[in-house]
């Protein structure tokens, strides 16, 4: 029963901290650059990979998708979790992908990332990590 827990909670910290990451990105403009300059320049400026996109475009759109991805995850997560925990104990193939996902959250968090966000990815990292072998062992 720790492992379901364990598993949910971290589930529900990380659609949590992700949801707050979308808020922050386009309700309260947290993403814009302290220097105009800096911003217009972005929006001039064009990645190598094609002129269609800007950089200014390209650093919103990540910003949606990095969110949105990490929403799915958490809330996929904490819904099997809740309703379907069997499952985890059944085909490890799942939980695998998710500590694998986890662990590159965590390690671009340990390099990139402020304080607030590494404590949270370290939560949830930590708690899928003492949930495994338990799921396991049962």
């Amino acid at each position: 029963m720790w492992a379901k827990y364990l598993w949910e909670l971290g589930s529900l910290i990380l659609a949590f901290m992700t949801s707050g990451h979308l808020y922050a990105a386009f309700l309260k403009d947290s993403f814009s650059t302290l220097d105009p300059t800096l911003m217009e320049d972005m929006k001039r400026a064009h990645p190598k990979l094609s002129k269609d996109l800007n950089m200014w475009d390209s650093w919103i759109s990540f910003n949606a998708t990095h969110s949105s991805g990490g929403m799915f995850i958490g809330l996929l997560n904490f819904y099997l979790a809740l309703n379907y925990f069997e499952i985890f104990g059944k085909d490890h193939i799942y939980l695998l992908f998710n500590l694998i996902t986890i662990s590159l959250y965590f390690r671009k968090s340990m390099k990139y990332w402020f304080k607030p966000i590494r404590i949270g990815i370290t939560m949830v990292f930590a708690y899928n990590y003492i949930a495994y072998p338990i799921i396991l062992l049962n």
